[in-house]
C-alpha cells in the first residue's frame, strides 16, 4: 500500500454516498433476505476495504483472528492514532469514526505483519 506523502487517505471519502447507501437498502429489503442488517453492513464494510486495499481479511485464517482479537481488546485512540501513523484517517468529517474502522486497522496490521501484500 502506498502511503500518502503529504495527507492521509480519509476512510470517510470510501464510504457509500448517501445515495448509493438508500439504492442499497432498498435492493436488500426487497431481496426477502433474512439478515437484512448484517448483510447491509458487511456489504459495507467489505466495499470500503476493497477500495482502499483491493482485498478483504480472511477471519477465518487464526492469524488474523488473533489480530482481530488484538484490536478489539485495544484502546480505540490508540487504534485510530496507529491507522493514521500509516496513513489512514478514521474519523469522519464530525469525528465519529468510520463504521468499519477495526476491520481497516486489521488490515494495516495484517500488511504490517506480512499476511496481506497490497499493491
Amino acid at each position: 500500500m502506498n502511503l500518502p506523502e503529504k495527507e492521509p487517505f480519509r476512510a470517510v471519502n470510501y464510504m457509500l454516498t448517501k445515495e448509493e447507501k438508500i439504492k442499497q437498502e432498498k435492493e436488500l429489503h426487497n431481496s426477502s433476505e433474512p439478515n437484512f442488517a448484517e448483510m447491509l453492513y458487511s456489504s459495507e464494510r467489505d466495499g470500503v476495504l476493497l477500495r482502499l486495499f483491493g482485498d478483504i481479511p480472511d477471519y477465518s485464517n487464526p492469524e488474523i483472528e488473533l489480530i482481530w482479537d488484538e484490536v478489539l481488546e485495544a484502546e480505540p485512540r490508540k487504534m485510530f492514532n496507529y491507522s493514521l501513523r500509516r496513513g489512514i484517517d478514521l474519523l469522519d468529517n464530525d469525528g465519529v469514526p468510520v463504521p468499519p474502522w477495526r476491520d481497516i486497522v486489521v488490515m494495516l496490521k495484517c500488511i504490517d505483519k506480512g499476511l496481506l501484500n497490497v499493491a
